[in-house]
């Protein structure tokens, strides 16, 4: 109903006047936390098919909004990503989703961000892995994964993980 009613205001606007502030990307935006939400809401609640059309559609959105190269820290397309993966994997589509964790993990690390921002992407990878039967490589990667979390927050951190 939301995704309806602002696709409904975006097409009767009124045209853009000068002075006044351009709905038009205030309605993307709007659409693209739509489906961004909607699809974490059905990645969380065991909604494969419907997570999967969201956060494809959320990620063709954003592309077309922010573009494929890293802006300095912005971390979006690279969290947008993983959560991709995510959603893949609940649709049991395992090589897909471990080329969206790969991607995610190019951003992440191309972006300015935190090494510590590409945990959740190498922890998702891992398990993509282990699904497909990849076990040493899962084991590495889990490692891995294990290695910078203990760097940034130390052995047996139990507050950060979220």
């Amino acid at each position: 109903m939301a995704q309806s009613i602002c696709i409904r205001l975006q097409k009767h606007r009124v045209p853009f006047r000068a002075g006044q502030s351009d709905l038009d990307d205030q309605f993307e935006k709007l659409l693209r936390r739509f489906h961004h939400h909607r699809g974490e809401l059905s990645l969380h609640t065991n909604q494969p098919k419907l997570s999967l059309s969201s956060y494809s559609t959320f990620i063709q959105m954003l592309r077309e909004q922010i573009g494929d190269q890293p802006r300095g820290t912005d971390q979006s397309l690279g969290v947008a990503l993983n959560e991709l993966g995510c959603a893949h994997l609940q649709n049991a589509n395992c090589s897909e989703a471990e080329d969206c964790f790969k991607k995610s993990l190019i951003r992440l690390v191309l972006s300015t961000a935190q090494q510590i921002s590409t945990s959740m992407p190498l922890i998702n990878l891992a398990f993509a892995y282990w699904l497909q039967g990849h076990f040493p490589k899962a084991s590495s990667t889990f490692q891995q994964a294990l290695e910078d979390r203990e760097e940034t927050y130390g052995v047996n951190d139990k507050t950060s993980f979220v």
